[in-house]
């Protein structure tokens, strides 16, 4: 004895139709043939949008091609519906769901919050020969973050990240790109000593390295002093190229130079690094916890973070990234390091043999840089080679397309999570 499920359609010449179930029993060979349903969902959008708006699902329900009417069907949710709810789109026919009359049933999905992974709503129903699915996400903007080199004012620094926005615009494919300055701060130009000031910010790099090389604090700064003060009357010498890199209140030191100066130089450099070492309110400190703070709302809001730090600021992004990742394992974030003084990264990088303040930080000892990936000829719009526009976003040099591209190659990957987007 075989159980047979059967089903059969009947329509009037009005065009009105009946559709009937059944199962027959018979013996022997069977040779009735079973026709499932065919079902299918239908979204009005595969994007969760900031404001989110809600988003309409039509699901159809068909046998042999003709609408299948008030049959029940099942909607479930890959969230489990943490992150939204349905409501019916015009009359249903209570729970569970059910066809109306022409084998539809009209739903609309509510965001209530932003979702980190795709949803995907799956409909079936008892005798359909397949399951529908649809998937939608939550639009995730694109947070450049631009974490500044040594010796910037916040206006320099400013004028960095804008230079990001003229080359990259506001829009990445289907993705929204928005941008922030990650300031670190410097002391240039803010001490009763004014210039001399940025002896604060070198001493931070130093610091910030032998952090990230295990380096042990005496001999770390006994190095720093060398470097600093150990041949000063030479102008070609290391130390002279390192006081360059101040500015003109560097150059005047130089032209300057004596005995009574050398000392009193001695004295503000030991003051300024015992005032580092000793006082846990140095912008160092104050700009992290800035930065975590920061980051971690727009992880929270679903912004992915591409990070392009530049000189000292790749010191800050890897404390950054680390800390973030620590938190937020789910965080989706990308790292360009610019001229990096830092000796460990956290993504790929770009440096310059004519780069002087890095190539002063390896020839100092202090461990390692990374290594040179650029070959560039001098200019004397930026003898130093070390600026993010001047050099590294130079449009008649060579850095400029190999930075340009580090920074489109992150946006890729962090796009590829976009609906709409492909790699």
């Amino acid at each position: 004895m075989h159980a047979v499920n059967l089903s059969q359609t009947l329509c009037t010449p009005q065009g009105s139709c009946r559709h009937f179930q059944y199962v027959y029993f018979r013996r022997g060979c069977v040779t009735a043939t079973y026709t499932p349903y065919v079902i299918s969902l239908t979204g009005s959008s595969r994007t969760i949008d900031k404001d989110l708006t809600p988003i309409d699902l039509t699901l159809s329900l068909t046998l042999n091609g003709r609408p299948a009417a008030h049959k029940p069907v099942s909607i479930v949710a890959s969230d489990q519906w943490r992150h939204g709810f349905l409501n019916c789109r015009g009359p249903c026919a209570g729970f569970p769901w059910q066809t109306n009359g022409e084998g539809l049933l009209l739903l609309t999905y509510v965001p209530t919050q932003p979702a980190s992974e795709p949803i995907e709503f799956v409909a079936s129903c008892e005798h359909c020969g397949n399951n529908a699915s649809w998937v939608v996400q939550s639009r995730r903007d694109i947070v450049i973050g631009f974490f500044n080199g040594v010796a910037n004012t916040r206006d320099a620094a400013q004028s960095g990240m804008d230079r990001l926005k003229d080359e990259f615009g506001s829009q990445y494919k289907d993705a929204q790109l928005k941008y922030a300055q990650f300031y670190n701060q410097t002391a240039c130009g803010d001490a009763w000593y004014g210039r001399f000031s940025c002896l604060e910010d070198l001493a931070e790099v130093f610091e910030q390295r032998s952090q990230e090389t295990g380096g042990v604090f005496v001999d770390r700064w006994e190095t720093f002093w060398d470097v600093l003060a150990g041949r000063h009357a030479q102008a070609t010498s290391f130390t002279g190229r390192l006081l360059g890199l101040l500015g003109d209140g560097g150059n005047a030191l130089l032209q300057s130079l004596d005995a009574t100066a050398s000392a009193l130089l001695n004295q503000l450099a030991r003051e300024t690094l015992k005032l580092l070492t000793l006082f846990a309110d140095s912008p160092t400190y104050e700009n992290r916890a800035d930065h975590m703070t920061r980051l971690w709302r727009h992880a929270d809001a679903g912004s992915s973070l591409l990070l392009v730090a530049h000189s000292q600021g790749n010191l800050f992004v890897n404390s950054a990234y680390d800390a973030l990742k620590a938190a937020k394992p789910d965080a989706r974030a990308e790292v360009v390091h610019v001229a990096p003084a830092s000796p460990t990264l956290r993504g790929e990088h770009v440096l310059a043999d004519i780069d002087l303040v890095i190539n002063v930080l390896r020839a100092s000892g202090l461990n390692s840089v990374p290594g040179v990936n650029i070959a560039l000829p001098p200019s004397s719009a930026d003898p130093t080679g070390h600026g993010l526009a001047p050099t590294y976003l130079d449009k008649t040099r060579a850095a400029y397309g190999k930075t340009r591209s580090l920074i489109e190659q992150s946006l890729g990957v962090l796009a590829q999570s976009i609906p709409g987007n492909t790699p």
